[in-house]
């Protein structure tokens, strides 16, 4: 497995993990990391490897203080003009679709690195543009 691509975006989620600790000590939010359930691949009783169960929905899901619920996405991009539609699955693109059928608030937040900078994707947005592309 390809190491760098392996904990691609895991800088910008350890900051949301800080971020959402925050939020809960503030009574503001509880937001959770969705773990990815992975079981490990076997070659002669030696581990090499491991795949996803299951694709999880979005990274972040929880709730704002007064139950509103919300799920989120972490992107980063390396390209200054920002995020290139190739870095949204389209199972992500399907549970916010979800999400908003049942009046979450469903969002992408990326960071493009050239630029040192986040902004948040409504998700009717990245749906549009999905669908457009």
């Amino acid at each position: 497995m390809n190491q760098r691509m392996a904990n691609k975006g895991r800088s910008l989620e350890i900051l949301v993990e800080h971020q959402n600790a925050m939020y809960l000590q503030r009574i503001i939010a509880k937001i959770e990391k969705v773990e990815t359930r992975w079981v490990p691949e076997r070659v002669d009783g030696k581990i090499t490897g491991a795949h996803v169960v299951k694709k999880s929905g979005l990274d972040f899901a929880g709730c704002l203080a007064g139950g509103h619920s919300i799920k989120f996405d972490c992107k980063q991009s390396e390209d200054p003009r920002g995020l290139p539609l190739a870095h949204i699955q389209e199972h992500q693109i399907k549970e916010m679709e979800k999400a908003e059928l049942f009046g979450e608030t469903a969002f992408l937040v990326c960071e493009i690195l050239p630029l040192r900078q986040c902004y948040v994707v409504p998700a009717r947005t990245a749906i549009f543009l999905w669908d457009r592309d």
